[in-house]
């Protein structure tokens, strides 16, 4: 039986991703152009905690497969690392700005160890050991908009993505 969709307040400006752990049952992580990472517990419907990664809108976020403990957010050209392990006092790890325009989309590949982003110029940065100091591939198209679609069952060499005329 499916209940009521359930409301999250938390952001001042529109909400741009979401992403649902995998790890704990019921944890929520949202994306806004505020520039902030709401945390939910879809349990009791509370916002646990608001993590204010910067002014610029934050267009996509993911985590780390399998270290919950680190999540990936992207903002304008930048792909930022942060440790949420103890919640109230996550703190930066690191951050790269490969990508020239601003990203759209990022995703994670667990069975090659990368991160992927897609950006509004075309191209799609894929970084090795999700996120490392070396670029392992770009793909351009300069006269698309590309979309990244996370999908866990793609490879190194398969990176799906919706492209759509500008």
């Amino acid at each position: 039986m499916v209940g009521d969709p359930r409301r999250l307040r938390g952001h001042n400006a529109t909400a741009t991703s979401c992403i649902a752990s995998r790890d704990r049952p019921g944890l929520i992580a949202t994306a806004g152009e505020d520039g902030c990472v709401c945390w939910f517990d879809m349990r009791c419907k509370d916002m646990l905690f608001v993590m204010l990664v910067g002014e610029d809108p934050i267009s996509s976020l993911c985590f780390k497969p399998g270290n919950e403990d680190v999540i990936y957010v992207s903002s304008g050209t930048e792909v930022k690392a942060f440790d949420v392990h103890l919640a109230a006092s996550w703190k930066w790890l690191e951050s790269h700005n490969y990508n020239k325009e601003e990203i759209n989309q990022i995703a994670c590949n667990s069975g090659s160890c990368f991160l992927a982003a897609a950006d509004d110029g075309g191209d799609v940065k894929g970084y090795l050991d999700y996120i490392c100091h070396v670029v392992q591939s770009t793909s351009s198209q300069s006269t698309r908009f590309v979309d990244s679609i996370p999908d866990d069952t793609w490879r190194s060499s398969h990176l799906h993505s919706m492209e759509t005329q500008i």
